[in-house]
């Protein structure tokens, strides 16, 4: 049984969070290895990166100390083809495959359904408004800067505005992971998660939706 974990969400959704909660659950606390090379696959050369755990494994960096992990930090060595290779590549060892990071597209869930079926692929999105996205953005922002902070720890003003092309890129985001969980979660076994709720209980509900449908 191969089984993908495939987390969805706008920017500051805790996809990174879930992704790190998940392989600690699923790994049984085992140490992370950095699996990274590049393979020769046809007449191309296609580069790999995946994060091994026990029996699973996520695509791309994870570090529990590092916030920003996933795909995303190795987006332009692995390139869309990579990134369906390390998949590939991961599921000879493992049985658990999670994927994590804001570039996903709908030919993303097209090319891993094909390669790997429907049955045990499981898609998690991660739901915020466009109100709650841009308040834990500024919030990020402001937690980033330590002058920011008053020396009792409390923000002074998070009131600042974002520029317009980050809102423009929240907004577009959002629209982007709507439309792909709408069109694309009917034939997976997906979720949509209340993504202000905490980060346990959002990998709480995570955990329980897959030991409950394998």
């Amino acid at each position: 049984m191969k089984v993908i974990i495939h987390i969805t969400g706008a920017f500051a959704s805790g996809k990174t969070t879930q992704n790190k909660a998940i392989m600690k659950i699923f790994s049984g606390g085992s140490e992370l290895k950095l699996i990274k090379g590049t393979d020769r696959v046809g007449k191309n050369d296609v580069n790999y990166c995946y994060t091994s755990g026990g029996n699973i494994a996520s695509i791309g960096m994870l570090d529990y100390n590092k916030s920003t992990c996933g795909i995303d930090p190795v987006m332009g060595f692995l390139t869309a083809e990579g990134v369906y290779h390390s998949v590939e590549r991961a599921f000879k060892d493992h049985d658990f495959v999670i994927v994590e990071g804001s570039q996903c597209t709908g030919a993303w869930v097209r090319n891993f359904s094909k390669m790997f079926g429907t049955e045990h692929y499981f898609m998690f999105h991660l739901n915020l408004s466009y109100e709650d996205n841009f308040r834990r953005l500024k919030l990020r922002q402001f937690t980033k800067n330590k002058e920011a902070f008053s020396e009792e720890g409390i923000i002074e003003s998070i009131y600042v505005p974002l520029s317009d092309k980050n809102y423009n890129n929240v907004i577009q985001k959002i629209r982007q992971y709507n439309t792909l969980f709408e069109k694309y979660g009917e034939g997976l076994k997906a979720l949509q998660v209340d993504a202000t709720l905490s980060a346990e209980k959002v990998t709480k509900k995570i955990v329980s939706f897959i030991n409950n449908n394998l």
